[in-house]
């Protein structure tokens, strides 16, 4: 699910970052709305490619043609436009870098897939995803927690509960590190989206290994040395 997220392409005119309109008093469009554009880089080369057009009032036909097609071809474009035209249709763009834009990665044809089927019919938009994947993960999280250290303790021997747990408590530790080490090697060479899905392989992995885990005989191994050190104790 976590790989699945993806914000919503804008349908509506009024999702977009740019909404243009023709006003057929003036002749012209007119830019209702613009983003503001920050001094970072991406925004900076983005500016430089619209030129003086954000600091118009008006626009004529080939302006905003001009517009339509530095949005649909610029490498910098992190912006969507609507434009309600003359005739009363309305036509929309993506930008490249807009956020839903979901190409290039190894992965992204899982989130527009889920996409597709689920969120964009729901209307549930990214932030919402997130709240949703937080619920579920809330639901198993402090419980698998509590599962782990019971099967643990099931099969530690209580006369070597220090050292087990001391090891338990380790590895604990050891995870924290594995897992962003995982994380920022594979973001690195891929993308965020293939990171995520190699924490899973760790989930997956773990989960295998469990099936060869015979916790009757843990159990029962665990009694035996509780026995034979109470009896070497008493001796």
């Amino acid at each position: 699910m976590g790989v699945s997220v993806a914000p919503l392409i804008p349908s509506s005119h009024s999702s977009h970052d740019y909404q243009i309109e023709f006003n057929a008093r003036s002749g012209s469009y007119i830019m209702q709305k613009s983003p503001e554009l920050s001094t970072s880089k991406t925004d900076g080369l983005w500016k430089s490619e619209l030129g003086d057009l954000g600091d118009e009032e008006y626009f004529s036909n080939a302006e905003i043609e001009k517009f339509a097609n530095t949005i649909s071809e610029s490498k910098y474009a992190k912006f969507s436009a609507s434009f309600k035209m003359e005739d009363g249709t309305e036509q929309s763009i993506v930008g490249k870098l807009h956020p839903s834009s979901l190409k290039g990665g190894p992965l992204d044809w899982w989130p527009s897939l889920i996409r597709k089927i689920l969120w964009a019919p729901l209307n549930i938009d990214a932030g919402y995803q997130w709240l949703l994947l937080g619920v579920n993960v809330g639901l198993v999280m402090g419980g698998s927690q509590a599962l782990a250290r019971s099967l643990f303790s099931q099969i530690s021997p209580e006369t070597r509960s220090g050292e087990f747990f001391s090891f338990f408590g380790f590895m604990n530790r050891a995870s924290s590190v594995i897992g962003p080490i995982l994380y920022i090697l594979v973001t690195g060479v891929l993308d965020t989206r293939s990171a995520v899905f190699s924490i899973l392989l760790l989930i997956v992995g773990g989960t295998i290994v469990l099936k060869w885990v015979d916790v009757d005989q843990g159990i029962l191994i665990a009694k035996n040395e509780d026995a034979r050190k109470k009896a070497q104790d008493n001796i």
